[in-house]
């Protein structure tokens, strides 16, 4: 029977090969011997299958894991990308911030509007007002040489460059 099963475990031709061979054809129970071969294929083959198939679903896993390590890593780069390019930026306003706030000159920054977005202390005490107060103003405000129109026609006509008042 150990020979049967080495010769089963290799394939289906080899049964007529344990067959002729085997001395249970002689003796006339070959059929059953032949029987019992195609059997033990059959369930040798089953069984392959679900290794095989259990195989590949593992390599499937496996690869998608591999993807999915992947994705993470990208977007543990990514996240890293950003915190530096945070950090950068929050070095940089600090710095700005530093330099515009201890300069001994006015300085105001105002967006399209017309309106102060950022100024240093200098320039509200300057203006004889509070940093807060000439956050809420507008240049026209501060400035009755420049009404209204002509700021927002200044303003208008700006590029990226800007303009220094």
């Amino acid at each position: 029977m150990k020979i049967c099963a080495v010769y089963a475990a290799l394939g289906v031709g080899c049964i007529a090969l344990f067959a002729c061979c085997h001395p249970a054809w002689h003796t006339g129970h070959g059929l059953e011997a032949i029987a019992l071969a195609v059997a033990f294929v059959m369930a040798s083959t089953v069984l392959l299958g679900f290794a095989l198939d259990h195989h590949f679903r593992l390599l499937r896993s496996a690869a998608r894991l591999s993807e999915e390590r992947e994705v993470l890593r990208a977007k543990a780069a990514e996240a890293a990308a950003r915190k530096a390019a945070e950090q950068a930026l929050a070095e940089e306003v600090a710095r700005r911030r530093m330099f515009v706030d201890g300069s001994r000159d006015g300085i105001v920054v105002i967006d399209m509007e017309g309106r102060a977005v950022e100024a240093n202390p200098r320039f509200a005490s300057v203006l004889g007002y509070t940093l807060d107060e000439v956050l809420k103003m507008h240049v026209w405000d501060w400035d009755r040489d420049w009404s209204r129109d002509s700021v927002l026609a200044s303003l208008a006509g700006l590029g990226r460059e800007g303009v220094r008042f």
